[in-house]
């Protein structure tokens, strides 16, 4: 997850930094994709997989483990 976010923000560096040569605005960190791909609003990926099989098992347990992850990701995207 980490090494995504900051591919993603370094991405988001390069292209701003074009932009800034042509006295354009920059352009804020697309947020989307990296909700999708690793957090739970995505369909296909690991914590939908594991709330999934916490719905099935009746288990808070995976659902306690899972939950960090959420707020790890967030850090990430606004450290700078």
């Amino acid at each position: 997850m980490k090494k995504g976010v900051r591919l993603a923000k370094k991405t988001r560096d390069k292209r701003n930094g074009h932009r800034f040569q042509k006295a354009q605005p920059g352009k804020p960190l697309y947020r989307g994709q990296l909700y999708e791909k690793y957090s739970h609003l995505g369909s296909r990926n690991f914590i939908r997989y594991g709330y999934r099989a916490a719905r099935t098992m009746k288990s808070s347990a995976i659902r306690k483990q899972l939950r960090p992850l959420w707020e790890e990701l967030i850090t990430e995207i606004k450290k700078t």
